[in-house]
């Protein structure tokens, strides 16, 4: 690896059974790296994932970098970046939602973005800092 490139690497995992993944004491590991993923020029760490299954695609919070990074399920290519965060953190997809709720802890603030595109269509003020958002489908209550 070339020492003036600054790179990380997203590395993806399998779970060969997930009976087996929660046993303790289990002698043969059950996670098994099924392929590793270069970004070339990115440093810094990443913060929450989020599984898009509507678009097949795995969205990473990449809070030092100030984006979100897109990945293709299958393939596991990295589509593209999407910048104009501070410092990204929580990523909620909803199934079947037309929009992306992120929670930015800096002055760009949480935003709820167009799940196709991540285009910003509104911007939600919370408490600064903001970290994590989860989502109840029973009551369909976002909880911060």
């Amino acid at each position: 690896m070339n020492k003036s490139v600054m790179r990380s690497r997203i590395f993806i995992f399998s779970l060969s059974s997930l009976a087996a993944f929660a046993s303790v004491g289990q002698a043969q590991s059950s996670v098994k790296l099924i392929k590793s993923v270069d970004l070339v020029g990115y440093t810094g760490d990443f913060d929450h994932f989020a599984v898009d299954y509507d678009r097949n695609r795995l969205l990473l919070a990449a809070e030092d970098h100030g984006t979100v990074e897109i990945f293709d399920l299958k393939t596991s290519a990295h589509l593209r970046t999407v910048g104009g965060f501070g410092n990204p953190h929580s990523i909620l997809v909803r199934k079947g939602a037309p929009t992306v709720f992120i929670t930015d802890s800096e002055k760009q603030m949480s935003t709820i973005r167009s799940a196709d595109t991540l285009t910003r269509e509104k911007t939600v003020t919370l408490t600064p800092g903001a970290d994590t958002a989860k989502y109840d489908p029973t009551s369909n209550t976002l909880m911060l």
